[in-house]
């Protein structure tokens, strides 16, 4: 069986999970603070691999849930930002993978900063996405160079949230 992973050297491959991870931290981190809700979606997130069809995305998110604890620190201690680590990570899709598997991905990695951004905040709103939160997954997708027409061809973002429930 040929594994997504062996398309990309070592490097690139944790560099595709760091994209995870650099997600995460914009969002949740995006008002100073990561807390419990935030940690528990990024959780959902990554068990939920099997709902997707797409191997790439399957690999790559089952890779995090073996230990996402460590991943994370590393992505910590790399000498990347969120902005050129997802810049790289742009990249690096598009050279490596199909232009409709990097599309999903980023999609998806825009989808992760949505259901981390609703995961906490105020309850008694229809919408916990915070003000720097917007400004921060508008940032995203511009760092991982997706235009708005792309977002919203199918899947949608409500669409893949849906596999993250």
């Amino acid at each position: 069986m040929i594994r997504q992973q062996d398309f990309f050297d070592q490097d690139e491959w944790q560099t595709a999970q760091f994209a995870l991870m650099w997600v995460f931290r914009g969002i949740a981190g995006a008002d100073g603070k990561i807390d419990k809700n935030e940690q528990d979606a990024l959780t959902k997130v990554v068990s939920s691999y099997n709902k997707f069809d797409n191997a790439f995305l399957k690999e790559i998110l089952k890779s995090l849930e073996q230990n996402p604890g460590i991943i994370f620190r590393n992505s910590i201690n790399d000498s990347r930002d969120y902005k050129t680590g997802l810049q790289e990570v742009a990249n690096l899709l598009d050279e490596k993978i199909s232009f409709g598997d990097a599309i999903l991905f980023k999609k998806v990695l825009i989808s992760i900063g949505v259901y981390v951004a609703n995961a906490s905040g105020d309850k008694t709103q229809t919408n916990n996405i915070s003000e720097e939160e917007i400004q921060t997954l508008s940032k995203l997708a511009k760092y991982l160079n997706i235009n708005m027409s792309e977002l919203k061809n199918p899947p949608s973002i409500q669409e893949i949230l849906v596999n993250f429930g």
